[in-house]
């Protein structure tokens, strides 16, 4: 799949290219192309024009305040949801070493971006590659290391030397009267599509790319292998998602379209108002601070209480803290002989688990405050000759105290590894002998409340005989007074 990115990305850069810099300069549980006006939305990590608010609507806003863009005419907002390095209850921001937002195909572009274009790429509510929108061309992965063979959108199984490295593309057709927008596609394919691979009453625009490369070496100082304790703001990797307000100078934005080269591969600088594209703010980037400090909150756990729901990574969390528990009880109760394999089993060494995927059901959504018992069960017989030697899948259900009734489904995809050797492993026997046992009691338990179902249901329908569905019974229709 790394080489597909790697020519993608090529082909991306056959035209004309710009690239500015931008430093972070808050955390936020805010969103105003989403959540407009409010205070619930997952953190964020913004990156531009400090000016943004939670009611932030215009470019001309975001022109008043101060920008961290290394080109001095930029004063657009970026933002992603935060990057956590997870420990427990524990969440930590990871460090960002670069942002960089990339304009690509410039001598594509038929016009400049609109004043007050708002975009959004990404799918947000994504648990899956399935979910993830191929457009938006999601990629986590290494930098300067070689790929491996994953989902595109999933994070690195194996520790990054370097930095953790992130791409997202953006919609590249724009309507300017409108400031709706689509990304383009081949005509010949998509029908509705002009010569300009736009939408019919739509524009190319520059394409905007983010690139973003995360810091890991103080966080994690001894790498991981398989799945990393990182956690997106709204959950996994695959939800990866980016929000963008043009704060361009008009000029400049004009610039990038005029100016953009019709060489392959060359790199240019946008020049506008205020100077070179490598000047710097025009306001030194310490100075960007909150524009509205006294609302919303840059604490994670405070921004999941002013959200007032249960978000998609703390279903993902109820249930991997369920597994755990789950495991500690074999340990502790049920093959108290092994307790030490199974222990081993949770922290990770010698012979482990890997969630390979995860599926989860929801039910409702939940809200604050509440608790949650989770229940797992065997999902498969692992004697029957379907099974795997090195995998296995548990099932869970979570269930809201507040509502007495499931909250989710869980399905979770799980594969025994060796991180002594770096690679699968049958399951240990041990392990295999107490996932039979424990197949074998749900099936008795499934057995037994099954026929107890069925005696309900025939005593039920006895009394429903003996009463109102008796043969002579008369239906009572009321009476109504003349």
């Amino acid at each position: 799949m790394r080489s597909i990115v790697l020519s993608a990305l090529a082909a991306g850069f056959a035209q004309a290219y710009t690239v500015t810099n931008v430093r972070l300069f808050m955390l936020k549980n805010i969103d105003p192309l989403v959540v407009l006006g409010r205070y619930t939305s997952h953190m964020h990590s913004f990156f531009g024009s400090d000016a943004i608010t939670a009611n932030t609507k215009t470019s001309e806003e975001l022109q008043n305040g101060c920008s961290t863009a290394k080109n001095p005419n930029d004063y657009s907002t970026y933002w992603v949801p935060t990057l956590y390095h997870v420990d427990g209850s524990n969440y930590t921001a990871i460090p960002i070493f670069r942002f960089s937002a990339y304009h690509v195909d410039v001598n594509s572009a038929e016009i400049a971006i609109p004043q007050n274009m708002k975009l959004l790429a990404g799918n947000a509510t994504a648990t899956s590659q399935d979910g993830v929108d191929g457009n938006a061309g999601i990629q986590w992965f290494c930098g300067s290391q070689a790929g491996e063979d994953k989902d595109d959108a999933a994070f690195p199984t194996k520790t990054c030397k370097y930095h953790l490295q992130t791409l997202l593309f953006f919609p590249d057709c724009a309507n300017p009267d409108t400031l709706e927008y689509a990304y383009s596609a081949n005509p010949d394919w998509v029908e509705g599509y002009g010569k300009n691979r736009c939408p019919i009453g739509m524009k190319r625009i520059p394409r905007l790319r983010f690139s973003i490369r995360y810091d890991l070496r103080k966080i994690l100082p001894d790498g991981w292998s398989g799945t990393p304790p990182l956690e997106l703001a709204y959950g996994s990797s695959y939800c990866s998602h980016g929000d963008f307000i043009n704060g361009w100078l008009p000029e400049a934005a004009e610039n990038m379209v005029k100016d953009a080269s019709s060489n392959d591969r060359e790199y240019f600088q946008v020049l506008g108002p205020n100077g070179a594209g490598d000047e710097g703010s025009l306001c030194d980037a310490e100075d960007a601070q909150d524009s509205d400090p006294t609302h919303g909150t840059s604490d994670y756990w405070e921004s999941v209480k002013m959200m007032g729901h249960v978000n998609n990574v703390t279903y993902v969390r109820y249930a991997e803290t369920g597994r755990v528990y789950m495991t500690r009880n074999f340990a502790t109760h049920i093959d108290p002989a092994h307790k030490k394999e199974w222990m081993n089993i949770v922290g990770n060494t010698g012979i482990g688990i890997i969630l390979r995927s995860i599926k989860i059901d929801y039910k409702f959504p939940m809200k604050y405050p509440d608790e949650v018992t989770v229940y797992h069960k065997v999902a498969h017989d692992p004697s029957s000759s379907h099974s795997h030697k090195d995998a296995f899948h548990l099932q869970a259900v979570i269930i809201s105290e507040a509502k007495q009734r499931p909250a989710a489904r869980v399905h979770e995809d799980l594969v025994i590894y060796d991180y002594k050797r770096g690679k699968k492993a049958d399951m240990p026997p041990f392990m295999l002998d107490q996932f039979k046992s424990t197949w074998e009691l749900q099936e008795k338990a499934k057995t037994f409340w099954q026929q107890r179902i069925l005696d309900i249901e025939a005593r039920v329908r006895t009394l429903e005989m003996e009463s109102w569905d008796r043969e002579d019974a008369v239906e009572d229709t009321g009476s109504a007074k003349k």
